[in-house]
């Protein structure tokens, strides 16, 4: 639930100044509510089975800065396995999978009380389902720890800017860019630290790049 209230914040809408993010609780569940959408093409089923079966999984809320405050306070503990920890955590402790839904302006979480008859069937997979999780967080945590060294050395030099590939040559004194451009800064857009400002032009002169959310969360936790 925690985690849903997070994700509600990270992802709400905020240009709807009249809405709110809804925790409503009744005896037989609790409702968390945010104005807001999924992804295109993205619907919750289909984004929780990538979190499960993608490593790489990059989380990009719309909101980066109350992101970066959540992850650096601890209230984000992994990047893009919010929903998957969710559903893992719920079966862990015998109780049904969240339902998510998105009529293309709130996002509604729903957990439930479960039934009787859901109890027993739940309760036959939870030494499996805590297995699992505590194998992700390890993983997970190993991750973290061993980014690779030139990854780390980009993070650092970008920081809180946006800069140009010459620039980047400059601050980190390159002067080959196909060597730069193979060690440092394509690994570090394939793994979800750094980003373009116009990946629709990857070509483009005026190409720029900066760090991604996760990027900028190891940037502040490492400053």
């Amino acid at each position: 639930m925690r985690e849903s209230v997070v994700n509600a914040l990270c992802h709400r809408a905020w240009q709807y100044e009249t809405s709110t993010i809804g925790i409503a609780i009744y005896d037989d569940r609790i409702v968390i509510e945010n104005a807001g959408k999924f992804p295109a093409n993205l619907s919750p089923l289909k984004l929780t089975d990538e979190e499960e079966q993608d490593d790489e999984n990059t989380s990009l809320p719309p909101n980066p800065v109350i992101a970066n405050i959540m992850f650096i306070s601890g209230l984000i503990e992994y990047w893009g396995r919010g929903l998957s920890m969710m559903n893992n955590e719920c079966i862990r402790v015998g109780l049904p999978e969240p339902k998510i839904s998105d009529n293309g302006s709130f996002v509604k979480v729903i957990f439930k009380r479960p039934t009787p008859k859901e109890e027993h069937t739940l309760n036959t997979s939870r030494i499996q389902a805590e297995h699992k999780l505590n194998t992700g967080r390890t993983q997970a945590n190993v991750t973290l720890e061993s980014i690779n060294i030139n990854i780390v050395k980009i993070i650092r030099s970008i920081g809180e800017n946006w800069f140009s590939m010459n620039e980047l040559l400059e601050i980190m004194g390159f002067k080959s860019r196909s060597t730069f451009s193979k060690k440092y800064l394509t690994p570090s857009i394939k793994s979800g630290f750094v980003q373009s400002e116009d990946p629709s032009n990857p070509t483009s002169p005026n190409q720029r790049y900066g760090l991604t959310v996760k990027g900028k969360a190891i940037y502040y936790s490492n400053k």
